[in-house]
């Protein structure tokens, strides 16, 4: 202990530092927006770039166009595969690396037939565009030859003045491009700066060239490596010599691009010559300013005039080489001023510092702006006192920028045209001087000053996509959200306006397609019908949420009812009657101990509707297997996850088995079987890259496409691994969501969708090969007029069946999964031919089904809930084979009553039991040959087991005998354990307080409920093992309810006293597990095993028993044998003194011995309570045989004099 302290008081002094340094930095970030700066530095740790911009903003107000977004834009881009669990930025090759790594050993396996489509039109409104514009250049002969460049869209050329568009690097490995130049010299010859510039969309990987005008590129950065270029320059006379400003400092070359020398360090974003003398060369490094005198060489900072500030840009005119316009920002991205050199770039006078012309609006009279992302001059080649400054409208000055005049606005007001907001570039064509700007929307030219502006974006498939909604039934009917340029919608395969802003999430209704669901950051969601409307269904502050979201906020439509949505705030909301006026209720709450933290993905299962995952950015992944229930219980998953610190990238129900989820985390591919209790790596060779969305393709065996920034990838079961499913797809494509089209008429045109960050939408035909034809039916034998239910199971996706079918009604069908009619017996052959577009296969069993006018029904049956408190509803599912016709249900006692409309006569009828007491059900199902039946003796238990009850956990589930945990805090809790007992071998009930660090945590380990109706005397005993760890004190506390657990009662607490009041083993530092008898109560060391009087709940039903675990961070603790009888002696020690099983284990034989001669009856009883044998005898002898019996623990059941006894056997 004193080791650990000192241990401690170590670890103390040694953050010493680090405090100090923390809280030095947070001074300094909260007065300078220093994230700024961070975001664009690859070698900043992400998280301290969170951090330095949260601690900027905290307390500031966050008004419209203050830069805010685009960080969050950021911030969610990076953390979706961009980033290490720790933090640490991936380098730009990354993803290019794993590609190229994958497409050596996988070059002839591409498979898909991707097109695109779109958008490239959209309606003509001023806030709507495409995508973002960063760099525009132009042919140095031909006016109607000019390219552009998109952050994640590649380059563009035009050879007919815009009319058209074309681009050829979709192969490159990354779609920034920054900075355009078309050598004077030889047009041919094409330079792209790669990387996004000004939000960091895209990776940098330095310059590219192409010698072929664009046809094909290579690699030109050797010296300068994987940055992202903002600007390039070429020497006026000298073609070889380019200056690069990039995020690692000022490159030059003078070989034309083959070799870079970095002359400056530092993040540069703009550099100019000086019109008149190449040697002069400026560039801004945040608001520095930069001059060279000798070609670039060398720079020296310039501070004559000018103040810092937060971002600069420079402009320079032929006009009059001496100027210089210098557009600052300030600290809140707003205008700084507008400064103006006379003597080429030495000094500087402040020409303006107001209005605003970086803000929104018409006048400048309001605050701040965002032009770290947004911000661009330019100055009239001839005439030098007019100059253009771009924020997020377009302003004018005819005097060199001491006064202002806005020319161009975001939406067409101000008495100006229309001009989509966020302006990244500014050129003027060498040839007729008409200025052309590129911004979040696209490109636009003025020829008359900005009194009218021409558009050329029509064309540009350069949208950044973040989500899509695929009408599951309409492949022309696909909504989009778009960063910068909201949600639109394809309707009949013409694209369409839905909704304005940044277009997040969005959903077109399953059920009735005329609904759709569009989204804004932070979860803003409006619904529309047929694509008008746009009323607010839900956002923080609108009908009762008191919360907002992710950047893209998720959200589902309810798998069967589509009027009720989940959303993922930062907890889970639920909304009903969301196509009318919606109500919303918070079903989760503080899991985990966090409400602060925003939820990454939403996934309901279609299997089962009550079955929703949710995962969370702190790396937390949660399931509840009763979402409609108005107080939902959730599990927390993240312990068995198989990859810890890292938040699960997309998640995947199986559409038709419920206990299987797959999950896409840390780069891999994993598939549960069992709800997320455990984790199959199902990657096999794919890269090790982020995937961002999981299709599951319904009518493939087990049909998965994986979406990543390379493209996509498909497997099912007929392939031994996964194929690279991306052929015509850009390399680079950043897809973020894919969704599946399927065509009910024809499955050959069934088609995936897919959404890029910076290439629009894609679609695909799905993945097929020559079917092999194959089928199954539900049953092989049936009675005369019996129905089969066939269903074809052929591989290859078929879209054409042909069945056959002797002796069936009909006897032919085209369908492909028919039922058919058996009216005669005999033995009947089953033939199925299957074609697609690529081939034709065919099947044929030769007397597959027969039919038989004597076989009866072979009657079975279950329950939903075997033991109901009083007053429950009991549903009942008929799993009767052979063709039953009708059933006839019976109870006894028959004191029940109907519910839900079902009656006696119900194949499955919805039950209430009046009574508390043990209920005997039988069911006679009847098919055209007859009758037959079955019954389950004390099947049903309402109220609640009867006395005596004994719990030895042997299931090793605690639901396997309706044992329930509640565990508030999500983290860990009670659950089962393999120990030695005092009875050998044994799995008991364990609490794990040695690995739970989250102090003063309660879980409740609660009985099925008890039916101590009629008793007088109730004694409850149990035994328990613990060991003390130092001097922490765990406690086990006792709880009664008579209510079926919605109250309690306090009835026992207890913990350690470190002389063995409570603990059963000495104390120990290690973690304590029971490893001999005398580590359990009554057998060694310490406390006795504890008996606990119930008779105050004597004559009650609905009787639980609680065992509260209180955390202190101690040892663990664990229970077994707990036994509720009238004299509390336990089973374990009662049963053994006067029955004998032998052998046990047994093969399936097994001798019971009794010391009872007069009548007994003998019950077998599976771990999930249906009885499975029950027979009366009256001596002390009965042999059993199980020998058909699976392996595994069973309950033996011994009723004499009025008692019942239990036994565990044990079938091998």
């Amino acid at each position: 202990m004193k080791n650990l302290r000192f241990f401690i008081f170590l670890l103390a002094i040694s953050f010493i530092p680090v405090i100090l340094r923390a809280q030095t930095e947070e001074s300094d970030t909260a007065s300078f927006p220093y994230w700024i700066e961070m975001m664009q530095d690859e070698n900043i740790n992400f998280y301290q770039v969170v951090k330095a911009f949260d601690t900027y903003w905290e307390g500031r107000p966050v008004t419209k166009g203050c830069g805010y977004k685009p960080f969050k834009r950021w911030e969610y881009s990076m953390r979706n595969g961009r980033i290490y669990p720790d933090g640490t930025r991936k380098p730009a090759s990354y993803t290019w690396n794993a590609y190229f790594d994958y497409i050596k050993s996988y070059r002839d396996s591409v498979y898909g037939h991707w097109e695109s489509i779109g958008p490239k039109t959209y309606p003509s409104l001023g806030y709507k565009g495409l995508g973002r514009i960063n760099a525009i250049a132009f042919h140095p002969t031909n006016p109607d030859i000019f390219y552009i460049g998109a952050p994640s869209g590649g380059l563009w050329h035009t050879y007919d003045g815009g009319n058209t568009w074309g681009s050829n690097t979709d192969n490159l490995p990354t779609l920034g491009v920054s900075a355009i130049i078309v050598d004077y010299s030889n047009p041919n010859l094409i330079y792209i700066g790669s990387g996004d510039r000004d939000a960091n969309d895209a990776v940098g990987m330095g310059v590219l060239r192409s010698n072929d005008s664009g046809l094909t590129w290579e690699l030109w950065n050797n010296g300068m490596g994987e940055k992202i270029v903002g600007r390039l320059i070429q020497h006026p006379t000298n073609p070889s010599i380019i200056l690069a400003a990039t995020s690692g400092g000022i490159f030059k070359t003078i070989d034309g691009g083959a070799n870079w020398a970095i002359k400056k360090t530092g993040n540069f974003k703009d550099i100019v010559f000086k019109p008149n003398n190449a040697d002069i060369i400026y560039a801004c490094s945040g608001a520095n300013f930069f001059r060279s005198t000798d070609g670039g060489e060398n720079f020296t900072q310039i501070t004559n005039g000018l103040t810092g500030g937060q971002r600069a840009v420079v402009a320079v005119t032929p006009a009059n080489p001496e100027y210089v316009y210098l557009l600052v920002s300030d600290n809140s991205s707003g205008f700084k001023g507008l400064y103006r050199s006379t003597d080429g770039g030495t000094s500087f006078v402040t020409m303006s510092n107001s209005p605003n012309i970086l803000d929104w609006s018409c006048d400048g009279s309001g605050s701040g702006g965002q032009a770290w992302y947004d911000l661009e001059i330019a100055a009239d080649p001839m005439n030098p006192n007019l100059i253009y400054a771009g924020g997020i409208n377009i302003w004018k000055s005819y005097n060199g920028g001491e006064t202002w005049q806005i020319t161009a606005h975001w939406y067409g007001g101000c008495n100006v045209q229309a001009v989509h907001a966020d302006h990244h570039v500014f050129e003027f064509s060498p040839i007729h001087h008409h200025l052309y700007v590129g911004n979040d929307g696209g490109i636009y030219s003025t020829a008359n000053q900005g009194q009218t502006w021409t558009e050329y974006t029509s064309g540009l498939v350069i949208s950044q996509i973040y989500k899509i909604g695929q009408d599951v039934a309409d492949t022309s009917h696909l909504i989009i959200g778009m960063q910068d340029n909201g949600t639109s919608t394809l309707i009949n395969n013409v694209w369409a306006d839905t909704r304005g802003g940044d277009g997040m999430e969005c959903i077109i209704d399953y059920q009735e397609p005329a609904y759709s669901y569009a989204s804004l950051y932070y979860g803003d969601i409006a619904r529309f019908y047929n694509n008008n409307g746009g009323y607010t269904i839900a956002a923080k502050g609108k009908f009762g949420i008191t919360e907002d979201g992710d950047w893209i906020t998720p959200y589902t439509l309810h798998v069967t009812d589509p009027n009720r949505m989940f959303i993922g705030y930062k907890n889970i909301w639920r909304g009903q009657y969301i196509r009318t006026t919606p109500q919303w209720v918070k079903i989760s709450d503080n899991l985990a101990g966090n409400n602060n933290t925003n939820i990454r993905i939403v996934e309901q299962s279609q299997a089962n509707p009550d079955i929703l995952y949710f995962a969370r950015w702190d790396n937390k992944l949660f399931r509840t297997d009763n979402a409609n229930a108005g107080q939902p219980v959730w599990v927390n998953l993240t312990s068995l996850l198989p990859l810890s610190g890292q938040t699960p990238s997309a998640l995947r129900p199986h559409p038709t088995k419920p206990d299987i989820i797959y999950m896409a985390l840390g780069g891999k591919i994993y598939k549960s079987q069992n709800r997320g209790q455990s984790w199959t790596d199902i990657s096999g060779s794919l890269p090790n890259v982020e995937y961002s969305s999981i299709a599951f393709y319904i009518r493939a065996h087990e049909g998965l496409y994986v979406a990543s920034d390379i493209g996509v990838f498909y497997k099912d079961s007929t392939l031994t691994d996964w194929i690279q499913f991306s052929n015509g797809l850009p390399v680079d494509a950043s897809i973020r969501e894919i969704e599946i089209a399927y065509n009910n008429q024809n499955n050959e045109y069934d088609r995936i969708r897919a959404g890029t960050y910076g290439r629009g939408v894609w679609s695909s035909s799905v993945y097929r090969t020559p079917p092999t034809a194959s089928f199954t039916s539900d049953v092989i034998i049936v009675p005369v007029t019996g129905q089969v239910h066939f269903k074809d199971i052929s591989s290859g996706i078929p879209s054409s069946w042909q069945w056959t079918f002797e002796g069936g009604q009909p006897a032919t069908s085209t369908i492909q999964n028919p039922v058919i009619t058996y009216n005669n017996p005999g033995s009947f052959k089953v033939k199925l031919i299957v074609s697609n577009s690529l081939g034709i296969d065919s099947i044929e069993f030769q007397n597959y089904i027969t039919v038989s006018n004597t076989i009866l029904p072979l009657v079975g049956f279950y329950a939903d809930n075997t033991i109901p408190c009083s007053g429950q509803i009991v549903r009942l599912y008929d799993t009767t084979l052979y063709g039953p016709i009708s059933w006839h249900w019976q109870f006894q006692p028959n004191t029940i009553a109907y519910h839900n409309g079902t009656f006696y006569n119900s194949q499955n009828p919805v039950v209430q039991f009046n009574e508390n007491t043990e209920y005997t059900i039988t069911l006679t199902a009847s098919n055209p040959n007859g009758t037959s039946s079955v019954t389950r003796q004390n099947y049903i238990h309402s109220g609640g087991y009867l006395m005596p009850f004994y719990e030895d956990f042997e299931t090793l589930n605690f639901a396997d005998r309706s044992w329930t945990v509640e565990n508030p805090d999500m983290g860990i809790t009670w659950d089962m354990a393999q120990v030695e007992s005092i009875h050998g071998p044994t799995v008991a009930a364990r609490m794990q307080f040695f690995y739970y660090y989250l102090m003063n945590q309660r879980d409740r380990l609660i009985s099925p409920p008890l039916n101590f109706s009629n008793e007088n005397k109730v004694i409850l005993s149990f035994e328990h093992a613990y060991a003390q760890r130092y001097n922490q004190r765990d406690s086990l506390i006792v709880l009664a309810s008579d209510d079926c657990g919605s109250t309690w009662t306090r009835i026992f607490a207890s913990g350690p006293d470190g002389n063995g009041i409570f603990e059963t083993a000495p104390k120990t530092e290690s973690e304590f597990i029971p490893s001999t008898a005398e580590d359990w109560c009554g057998s060694g060391w310490g406390a006795n095993c504890i008996q606990l009087d119930l008779s105050a709940w004597a004559g009650k039903p609905n009787c639980r028993i609680a065992f509260e675990a209180f955390n202190k961070l101690g040892n663990n603790l664990y229970i077994d044998n707990i036994v509720v009888s009238r004299s509390g002696v336990g089973m374990a020690h009662s049963v053994e003194n006067t029955f004998i099983v032998s052998p046990n284990p047994s093969n399936g034989i097994f001798n019971i011995t009794t010391p009872y001669h007069n009548q007994q009856r003998a019950e077998i009883y599976s771990t999930d309570g249906r009885m499975l044998f029950s027979k009366d005898f009256s001596n002390n002898n009965l042999k059993i045989n199980v020998s058909s019996y699976p392996s595994g623990i069973y309950t033996l059941k011994i009723i004499a004099n009025q008692q019942t006894y239990q036994i565990k056997l044990i079938k091998k």
